[in-house]
Parts: C-alpha cells; structure tokens; sequence
C-alpha cells in the first residue's frame, strides 16, 4: 500500500476540519505522523515508523486507521471516534442501550433528529462506538461499522427469538 505523508500545513487542514465537524482540540492526535493513502484514507502513526527500514518487509498497513477523508467532514474509525470523542463538543449523540446494540449488530437508527450535521460520533456513556452521517431528511444515521467488526453474539441471539 502505498502512503503519502502530510505535510505540516495538510495535516493543519486535516486537524481544522477535525475541529469545526466535532467543535474540539486536536491535542490527542496532533503528534502523529499523518499517512494517506491513494483511496484518502487516514492513518495515524508515531515518528518511530521512521526508523524501521519498511524495505525489507512486506506490509500490509501503517499504522492506526483513523479516518476517510473522501468527502467534505471526515468520516472517522471506531479508533478514530475513540480519540476525537471525549474531546467533541458537537455532532455526537448519546445512545440508549438497546440503540447501542442495535447499532453494533450494523443497524442504522431511525427517528434521530437535532442539531447535527454531516458526520456524527456514536456513543453510549463513555464507549465511542464510531462514526455515522445524519440523513436530516429521512431522520436517520447511517451506520459504517464494517461487516467484520459487528457484534455477531447479538445478531445470533436475535435469530433465536
């Protein structure tokens, strides 16, 4: 796979539209070396990447999937959703814990409105379960957790009832 890294003022960019889609610093993430790959995916890693010689390995990634940059917000990770989280003054939203299994079974949530935009962290109290991007119109959040990452014991436990 191969990466770019972010120079000092792309990393700025990436870290300002951080602060304006979730209102917070971006202290916890701002040490990291920022890699992207040609698909605009986000990766973050310490400055210690450097000293390996990559070049006598076979890698598959670098680094900590931290986010997609495809569109206007960025669409965190889990790990991602994680680190931004407990700093997010906006575009976040408290789950009740039927929602919160629900959503890690990959269910979107119906009937969700407020002041949202765009992309919005998922939470239930202090777990960051991810990212997921508000449909005002149809009052709903999409859910992007990946296939392998679902919690499959309560889909199992569903099928049973």
């Amino acid at each position: 796979m191969h990466y770019k890294i972010l120079t000092s003022r792309e990393k700025k960019r990436v870290l300002q539209r951080i602060e304006r889609q979730w209102g917070c610093k971006t202290d916890a993430i701002e040490d990291f070396v920022f890699l992207l790959t040609g698909k605009m995916d986000l990766y973050l890693a310490t400055r210690e990447i450097f000293d390996i010689d990559i070049k006598k390995l076979r890698v598959n990634s670098m680094g900590l999937y931290f986010a997609d940059l495809r569109e206007n917000a960025p669409r965190l990770s889990i790990e991602g959703s994680q680190l931004i989280g407990p700093f997010a003054k906006k575009n976040i939203i408290e789950l009740e814990e039927k929602e919160a299994i629900d959503w890690l079974k990959g269910s979107d949530l119906e009937g969700k409105e407020g002041d949202l935009s765009e992309y919005i962290i998922v939470r239930r109290g202090g777990d960051f379960m991810g990212c997921g991007k508000y449909k005002p119109e149809e009052k709903r959040i999409l859910n992007f957790i990946p296939k392998s990452r679902r919690l499959a014991i309560a889909a199992m436990m569903d099928e049973e009832d």
